[in-house]
């Protein structure tokens, strides 16, 4: 994942089926910075749909469209 990819928040723990998970949490936010020193593998998330932001891991997150 890049800065500028368009991503859906994924819940792969919550045991919700993945079209059923798309309907329940149809957060999408957008990319903004890229593994922090000390904090690999996550991402800066700017939320669209819910007025947050913050890091999150790219477990947690589905790739709805890249930047290109």
């Amino acid at each position: 994942m890049k800065i500028g990819d368009l991503v859906r928040f994924n819940d792969d723990a919550s045991g919700v089926k993945a079209m059923d998970r798309k309907k329940l949490c149809p957060e999408l936010g957008i990319i903004t910075k890229t593994d922090p020193i000390g904090m690999p593998k996550r991402c800066h998330v700017e939320w669209f749909t819910c007025d947050n932001r913050g890091w999150w891991s790219y477990k947690n997150l589905e790739l709805v469209n890249e930047n290109r």
